[in-house]
């Protein structure tokens, strides 16, 4: 199988490159022929394209699949709506996008969803939980408790500040 993944920017300027460069890195390590360009390959068996703003409907045809981050005006969605006529698939980044587009009037049967993945670029910072008591001898504040529940969550997400 021949895929283009097609990127109408360059694809080391933000962050739709990046979806074009992981995307075609993950392809590459299934066996897939596959690379990037700024234009659609007529050979391939899949043209990709990184956001659809860049294909002109005249032009879309049954081996284009469209990524589909948002729609925030009139003139996207006649855009997008053009596009499905004969592009094989819209690609939405979440569930109630496809919800949305269809709801609009776009075709169901040319939509789907792929939440994106999460490269653990951006550090989960734990929430911090602060406890201010006086501790009696007799455990009447049921301290025991912190030390049960933390068997349970992870340090990773929560963290704990004691103070009396």
């Amino acid at each position: 199988m021949k895929v283009r993944i097609v990127s109408y920017e360059d694809i080391n300027a933000w962050i739709l490159g990046k979806f074009a460069r992981k995307l075609n890195e993950e392809l590459i390590k299934l066996r897939v022929d596959s690379d990037i360009a700024s234009t659609a390959d007529p050979a391939a068996d899949i043209n990709h394209h990184i956001i659809y703003l860049g294909l002109d409907a005249a032009q879309a045809n049954a081996r284009d699949t469209l990524m589909i981050t948002h729609i925030d005006d009139i003139r996207k969605l006649n855009q997008l709506k053009r596009q499905l006529k004969d592009a094989a698939a819209g690609i939405c980044m979440s569930m109630p996008l496809m919800n949305e587009l269809i709801g609009a009037g776009l075709p169901a049967e040319k939509l789907c969803y792929i939440n994106p993945a999460h490269d653990s670029a951006v550090e989960i910072k734990p929430y911090v939980i602060g406890i201010t008591s006086q501790v009696k001898a007799d455990g009447c504040k049921r301290e025991h408790l912190l030390v049960k529940l933390s068997h349970h969550i992870s340090p990773r997400y929560f963290r704990f500040r004691i103070m009396g």
